[in-house]
């Protein structure tokens, strides 16, 4: 895992953690620019310093870390001024308020329908044209965004970030039609920690996270997070679970087995 993959982890981890445990939706807003701010400020001194391993760390990089964070980042900056609008303004100010910022995002998917098509495609063969400092796309930065840093952005990753803010801010600005956020409910995982460990195993080789791109670490610090439970020993309790002399799987058959179960009787 690249340096950069590490920080994106903890920051996700960090942002998961403002969820469980703040319950005022205006401190958690703040938190989560400064945190974003933060890191995109870590990763810009790790980009100077040592630049990347490879071409595919790059693309990566641009194309599934920056932008998601620089989105968390404008979202929820925009969202703090809806939230002052909201104590300040009638409904009325407060709704053509939320409006104006959501059309100042949903630009960006006008003006580049083609790159926009392209990004949900899942296709990658204009990965290195879009997502790598090298192709010359300086008509887009001075356009779009002329006070970016040049030598830290490809153009494209931003007007990613700002496509994949405007889902961010639709979501969060509907929330604040309700007095407080909900915190993330505690889950317990109270069945055998081996049983987790097979969903969690089943998970990643069925490729169902990030387009098969989780590593097995990534996805257990996740699955542990949500249920409580410490699985950071994961590799070694999935060589456990590989080297059973009996059903190695025994969890996920008896789950699929009482899912059919439930179907089969529900349709009689």
């Amino acid at each position: 895992m690249s340096k950069y993959n590490e920080m994106f982890v903890s920051y996700n981890f960090e942002i998961s953690e403002l969820y469980v445990q703040r319950t005022d939706n205006k401190e958690r807003t703040g938190l989560i620019v400064e945190i974003s701010d933060l890191t995109l400020e870590k990763m810009r001194c790790v980009f100077h310093n040592e630049g990347f391993q490879s071409i595919s760390d790059e693309v990566e990089f641009f194309k599934a870390i920056k932008p998601k964070i620089v989105a968390q980042r404008i979202a929820n900056s925009m969202l703090l001024d809806l939230q002052l609008k909201q104590r300040l303004s009638s409904e009325e100010e407060f709704e053509k308020c939320k409006q104006d910022k959501l059309l100042q995002l949903k630009i960006y998917f006008s003006e580049y329908v083609e790159f926009y098509k392209y990004f949900n495609s899942q296709n990658t063969y204009l990965d290195e044209h879009y997502f790598t400092l090298n192709a010359s796309k300086t008509d887009i930065i001075t356009k779009i965004l002329p006070n970016i840093d040049k030598a830290f952005s490809t153009g494209y990753d931003m007007i990613l970030a700002h496509i994949l803010a405007c889902d961010i801010l639709t979501d969060k600005a509907e929330i604040l039609h309700e007095n407080e956020w909900k915190p993330v409910p505690q889950l317990q995982w109270t069945s055998a920690k081996y049983d987790l460990v097979e969903l969690v195993l089943a998970l990643h080789h069925q490729k169902v996270f990030n387009n098969g791109k989780s590593d097995l670490k990534e996805i257990a610090l996740a699955m542990g997070q949500i249920f409580n439970m410490n699985l950071n020993d994961i590799n070694r309790a999935s060589f456990s679970i590989k080297n059973r002399k009996r059903e190695s799987s025994k969890f996920l058959h008896e789950l699929a087995s009482n899912l059919n179960r439930i179907i089969s009787e529900s349709n009689r």
